[in-house]
């Protein structure tokens, strides 16, 4: 009885292995190279990598640094404007306002 047992296990155990082998015939075209697999990997995470690092530095960009417009396009506009300003006295933006303020009065 031991015997029947061991020769309808080692029966099923070939049968098993010749389907396994048929299996694989007949797929062997189905499967990928390793290589091609890993290059286009490689590729995917490379491009999403840079859209998503493109898309956060704009999103960034637009988030910190408000559009603002301001009231003047140069010095002359500036001294024209009743905007209040700290100048360090005797700094070189001090002398040019004064020079442009007189420069201004004598024109």
């Amino acid at each position: 009885m031991d015997m029947a047992v061991s020769v309808r296990d080692a029966t099923i155990s070939e049968t098993n292995e010749n389907i396994k082998a048929v299996i694989i015939m007949a797929a062997w075209w189905r499967e990928p190279h390793v290589g091609q697999v890993r290059a286009l990997a490689g590729i995917w995470l490379l491009s999403s990598f840079v859209l998503a690092t493109v898309y956060r530095s704009n999103l960034k960009a637009m988030l910190i640094l408000p559009h603002l417009s301001l009231p003047f396009n140069s010095l002359d506009e500036f001294v024209q404007t009743d905007i209040n300003c700290f100048v360090v006295e005797s700094s070189v933006i001090h002398d040019t306002i004064q020079v442009r303020k007189i420069f201004r009065i004598c024109t």
